[in-house]
């Protein structure tokens, strides 16, 4: 039966997955094809209809055998991610973040094929397997896709900004990038292990979102693409709010008061998270580049000159 939960759960093959492998393939992490005819896209396809078909059918088996194609995918996309990082990165940097994703994404296929298996490590609930596989499409892989891809375009732009180009910036941009993936599979751990472990890795992670939505607004307001300016704003705000409410759930959950409930979360956190932050900040970062007014005005200063 088709829920909210695990709508949001598809939606990150169909539509945040491809989105964000685009951005890296322009990072140069992968050399994936993305044309409709290359071996790469006809698999994914067949991987993303078949986690469909996993979804008509009751838990168990069957159900297991057609999300496996899936997991399969991230596997093969796991690999790729620590063969870059153990090749070329050195540092905490951007392309350590994006390489994350690659990494943390084979996570939520695992967790969605032992969803559809029925199955209930640590006697978890059944919808607390699922969210596990919806968590890590999102945060394991949406969020440090748009964490790397904003720090790039924060350090690559033509007129830096002076506060993230500083040494204290430096220190941000690197704390950042480590909270990310530090925090999202702490959070994982704390939930099976520990209440504590899960509300501190929930804070580490509000405030590396927090961070994030402020670095997205500044690029937000510098960049002259009306759309594309909509998109990083909606994105931002959402993060804010959806992990406000990650973090209040976390809180609840510790002090044994129940503030917010799973069925309450699905949509508020759910949504604010896989639609506004996830979705919206991908669907901007692969709009076609346009100039911010910043660098047009400079670029028309230089003509000037030029021509005097």
């Amino acid at each position: 039966m088709l829920t909210l939960a695990t709508a949001i759960l598809f939606l990150g093959p169909l539509i945040v997955v491809p989105l964000g492998l685009r951005l890296l393939k322009q990072a140069n992490l992968i050399s994936i094809e993305t044309d409709y005819r290359s071996p790469a896209t006809i698999i994914w396809g067949v991987a993303v209809l078949s986690l469909a078909c996993s979804f008509s059918q009751p838990a168990g088996l069957v159900a297991a055998l057609l999300a496996a194609p899936w997991f399969l995918a991230t596997l093969l996309l796991a690999l790729l991610g620590a063969r870059y990082v153990l090749r070329e990165v050195r540092d905490l940097d951007a392309q350590l973040a994006l390489a994350a994703a690659l990494m943390l994404v084979a996570v939520g296929g695992g967790w969605t094929l032992v969803s559809r298996a029925g199955l209930r490590p640590a006697n978890f609930s059944t919808a607390i397997v699922l969210l596990t596989g919806v968590h890590f499409h999102y945060a394991g892989f949406a969020l440090p896709v748009l964490t790397g891809w904003t720090v790039r375009h924060v350090q690559d732009q033509a007129t830096p900004s002076p506060f993230w180009s500083s040494s204290f910036g430096g220190i941000l941009r690197r704390g950042l990038v480590a909270s990310v993936i530090g925090g999202v599979p702490l959070v994982g751990i704390g939930i099976t292990f520990s209440p504590l472990l899960e509300v501190l890795a929930s804070g580490l992670l509000t405030l590396a979102a927090l961070l994030l939505a402020m670095m997205q607004i500044q690029v937000a307001l510098n960049v002259s693409h009306a759309l594309q300016r909509s998109l990083l704003l909606i994105s931002s705000v959402s993060l804010i709010c959806g992990m406000s409410l990650a973090i209040t759930y976390a809180l609840g959950t510790y002090l044994e008061t129940e503030w917010l409930d799973i069925p309450t979360m699905i949509p508020l956190h759910g949504v604010a998270n896989s639609i506004g932050f996830s979705l919206c900040g991908l669907l901007a970062w692969n709009l076609p580049e346009t100039p911010s007014s910043v660098d047009t005005i400079k670029n028309l200063d230089e003509s000037v000159v030029d021509d005097t």
